[in-house]
C-alpha cells in the first residue's frame, strides 16, 4: 500500500542519518510552511497544487526518546483535474487540521514521526465557487515523517499525509482521498525544560 511504502522510505532515511545533535526541548510553539497537495483516485488523475499550513503545537515527553505532539493547524490545500475540452477544474479547501504525532528520537535532535490526523473543512470551492455541499466536511488520515529538533527551540519537519476519507459526497465514480507533502519550520517560544536525559 502507498502509505506503508512511504513510511518505510522515511524509516530508512531516518536510520541512515548520523547527526551531531543538540538536545531538543518540549514546550508550546508556532509552526508553518509550504505543502504540495493533491487527491488520489483510481478512476481519475488529479494534479498537485501548492498550498500552505500553519498553527500551534505542543510536544510533550512521554518516555525515553519519545514525545507526543498534538497540533492545531490551518491548512490551505486542494487538487486540479482535467475535464472535458481540456478544461481544468480546481478544488480548494481551507481546513482545520488536528494531527497527533509520536516522535521517536534517534539522538538528541533527529527523529522519526508517525501519527494520525483529523480535519474539518472551513471552506471548500470548485472553480472558485462554493462547494461545501459537494465535499465532506470532516476527514481522517495517517501521516509519517522525519524531523530535526534543536536545543534553541527551532525545528524542521518533512511529512507525508494520506487521507482515508472519501472527499466527495454522493460520489459513485471517483472516490478521491487527499495526499500532502509538508515542509514546516517551528519555534517553541515556551520551553518546559531540557529533554537531554529523555533522548539519550
Amino acid at each position: 500500500m502507498p502509505m506503508f511504502r512511504h513510511f518505510t522510505l522515511f524509516a530508512l532515511l531516518g536510520s541512515a542519518g548520523a547527526l551531531v545533535a543538540q538536545q531538543p526541548a518540549s514546550g508550546i510553539g508556532l509552526k508553518g510552511g509550504p505543502q504540495l497537495t493533491t487527491w488520489r483516485s483510481a478512476a481519475s488523475a488529479f494534479r498537485p497544487v501548492p498550498g500552505f499550513l500553519g498553527g500551534v503545537y505542543g510536544p510533550l515527553g512521554v518516555g525515553n526518546r519519545i514525545e507526543l505532539q498534538p497540533e492545531l493547524l490551518l491548512s490551505y490545500q486542494g487538487a486540479t483535474q482535467k475535464v472535458a475540452e481540456g478544461r481544468t477544474l480546481a478544488f480548494r479547501a481551507l481546513n482545520l487540521h488536528f494531527p497527533v504525532v509520536a516522535k521517536f528520537f534517534l539522538d538528541h535532535t533527529f527523529n522519526l514521526q508517525a501519527g494520525a490526523f483529523g480535519a474539518f473543512a472551513v471552506m471548500a470551492t470548485a472553480d472558485g465557487k462554493d462547494a461545501v455541499d459537494r465535499m465532506q466536511t470532516t476527514e481522517m488520515g495517517l501521516l509519517a515523517g522525519i524531523g530535526l529538533d534543536g536545543k534553541s527551540g527551532f525545528d524542521i519537519t518533512l511529512r507525508y499525509c494520506g487521507g482515508m476519507t472519501e472527499l466527495l459526497k454522493q460520489d459513485d465514480a471517483l472516490y478521491p482521498t487527499s495526499r500532502a507533502v509538508q515542509l514546516t519550520c517551528g519555534y517553541r517560544f515556551v520551553q518546559f525544560g531540557s529533554s537531554r536525559s529523555r533522548h539519550r
